[in-house]
């Protein structure tokens, strides 16, 4: 049963990969993960898990949702979305584990869903791994959102909350996020140095179907409760070809 296996893998995931698999798999970055010995637990979301072998062998693990109708319900309302990119925030949100970013053009792609994110120097391997520590980026801020918002896409979908509430639960979710991740992160060092981190909300992937589409249709949704799990505020570490040196002069960040 999926609920038995995603209960079983959430209480171990690190972190969950995005790459485009059109593009070529990863290797030298699933190498490096395979080499880390504090990593054993990288979610692999079910669309991208069969496109090589590697990821067969730990630290990589196939990710299941929690129930068959969250992947239905993200993907009847993201359609226009890829499939390695809904899957990956979605399910960083419900195994509440950072997405890890193999290739920070996809940023481009995501940038409509980013809330919040860090330019600077790219993280070292020390700092990267430290990341995936399974409580390193835990919020609960991030995760409580989650339920509040279910409620109000489901009282919209039967007229009981207006778009312009759900656009305003939006925005306040936004300010959760910068608020919570400057507090931690501190603001970017400069704007001209990449992107390193970033806060997404899947609600953004979702938002312009579900506001444009008929109630009726809306309806017919699998709006199960579980459904929530996947409204998480999700973090996202953006790995650059510099996250192999083993230091740099960049104060760690985690100490912001």
């Amino acid at each position: 049963m999926p609920i038995s296996q995603y209960l079983l893998l959430v209480k171990q995931v690190q972190t969950v990969l995005m790459f485009n698999p059109r593009k070529g798999i990863p290797m030298e970055a699933c190498r490096w993960l395979q080499r880390r010995p504090r990593v054993n637990s990288v979610g692999v979301p079910p669309s991208v898990f069969n496109s090589s072998t590697v990821f067969r062998r730990p630290p990589f693990v196939k990710l299941v949702y929690p129930h068959g109708n969250v992947a239905r319900f993200y993907a009847e309302l993201s359609p226009d979305i890829p499939d390695y990119i809904r899957e990956s925030v979605v399910l960083g949100s419900c195994y509440a584990a950072p997405v890890l970013l193999l290739d920070p053009q996809l940023l481009q792609e995501l940038k409509d869903a980013v809330l919040w994110e860090r330019h600077g120097q790219p993280f070292s391997e020390s700092e990267l791994s430290g990341f995936l520590s399974p409580t390193a980026l835990m919020m609960q801020e991030f995760v409580e959102v989650a339920e509040e918002t279910f409620y109000a896409l489901r009282d919209f979908v039967h007229s009981r909350t207006s778009a312009d509430e759900i656009i305003g639960l939006v925005e306040k979710r936004k300010k959760v996020a910068c608020s919570h991740a400057e507090k931690r992160f501190g603001s970017s060092v400069s704007s001209n140095m990449p992107v390193i981190m970033a806060c997404v909300d899947p609600v953004k992937l979702i938002l312009p179907w579900l506001l444009r589409g008929k109630r009726d249709m809306l309806s017919t949704l699998p709006w199960d409760d579980l459904v929530a799990t996947g409204l998480g505020i999700v973090w996202v570490l953006v790995v650059h070809t510099q996250h192999r040196r083993k230091t740099h002069p960049q104060k760690d960040i985690r100490s912001t």
